[in-house]
């Protein structure tokens, strides 16, 4: 089972509604600013927007076989026939192209310059100058350093843990539903 970034997604979460927030941007005071940008290079809130990037990225790229299925559903020049009979070259030929080069945009300056503008909207938004200072400090602390080496393991465990006990019950649930389901089908005479 391949685990979550926890604090990729965790940030993932937290920033694309920021992200949203920054085309409102207001004007933030230069001691704030100066305050902030002390608080992203201390939590390296590049590293944190490429993860994020690379998220989204990959998202775009899971997405890709039905993005190219609804795009052949809500094709109006082909008939049925010719849809069912394009499948295999499109599952062929456009799926390893189109997943080459989803999400790009995840890359560009722009996500990036936008994504640490949030950074700085949001941090504007719900915290004062001195809270900011107070998080730095502990950003820069050796356990605010340790927090951020290890919080994706921490959150791996809990996520990990939970999954492992409660992911059979879950899937066992789901197939005495499956199996009620199945037994209840009238055999066609």
């Amino acid at each position: 089972m391949r685990f979550i970034n926890v604090k990729k997604w965790m940030w993932l979460l937290l920033v694309v509604p920021a992200m949203a927030m920054a085309q409102q941007s207001t004007s933030i005071d230069a001691g704030k600013r100066a305050a902030i940008k002390d608080l992203l290079n201390a939590i390296d809130a590049d590293k944190l927007v490429q993860a994020i990037g690379e998220g989204a990225q990959e998202q775009s790229k899971q997405m890709v076989p039905a993005i190219l299925e609804q795009a052949l559903v809500q094709n109006k020049s082909l008939t049925e026939a010719q849809k069912r009979a394009a499948v295999p070259t499109l599952q062929k030929d456009s799926i390893p192209k189109l997943v080459d080069q989803a999400g790009k945009v995840f890359t560009s300056d722009n996500f990036k310059n936008d994504a640490i503008q949030a950074q700085y909207e949001a941090y504007a938004k719900y915290y004062t100058t001195d809270e900011i200072k107070d998080l730095t400090k502990f950003y820069k602390s050796p356990t605010g350093q340790k927090y951020i080496k290890v919080q994706d393991q921490v959150g791996q465990d809990v996520v990990g843990g939970l999954m492992r006990k409660y992911m059979p019950q879950a899937i066992q649930a789901t197939r005495t539903l499956a199996e009620k389901d199945v037994a209840a089908v009238k055999p066609a005479k």
